[in-house]
């Protein structure tokens, strides 16, 4: 059994849209676009879902959030035909926040946006340490599950 594109839609769609309050967003021809942040708070967390109903590509397009609450931010970018996994990970930033992806003809994305996490990769020397230890860290295990010796029953 395969899961169709439609499934990914709306695993998609309920994944990043309850419980979020619509804003308004413009959209170049032949893209449309939905917008919502989370309610309350500091309005910081926002979903972005784009569809290119068109056989053009949108190379490089440029994305730009006013009024956006911080002044860096993580998008992790979902295929909505696809799968529930990101399938690319990107750093906004500036005022308006902004931030570039290719979009591909005749596909959906959805864009999640959130303030980075404190210590991240990128946010200097710290972020990256942390970084550089956890990939250290999970090489290690994997290492010991490979020479661990196996039984058989």
């Amino acid at each position: 059994w395969t899961r169709k594109p439609a499934y990914w839609v709306y695993a998609n769609f309920y994944g990043n849209f309850p419980g979020k309050e619509l804003v308004s967003v413009d959209a170049d021809a032949g893209l449309d676009a939905l917008a919502a942040r989370s309610p309350g708070g500091s309005g910081a967390e926002l979903a972005l879902w784009v569809s290119n109903w068109t056989g053009t590509s949108y190379p490089d397009h440029g994305f730009s959030i006013e009024n956006y609450p911080e002044a860096e931010a993580r998008v992790l970018v979902f295929d909505n035909l696809s799968s529930r996994s990101p399938v690319a990970r990107l750093t906004a930033s500036g005022s308006p926040l902004s931030f570039s992806y290719s979009i591909p003809a005749n596909s959906s994305l959805t864009f999640e946006i959130t303030p980075p996490l404190p210590g991240a990769p990128g946010l200097g020397p710290p972020g990256i340490a942390c970084l550089l230890l956890a990939l250290l860290w999970s090489t290690l295990r994997l290492l010991s599950r490979r020479s661990a010796p196996r039984t058989q029953r």
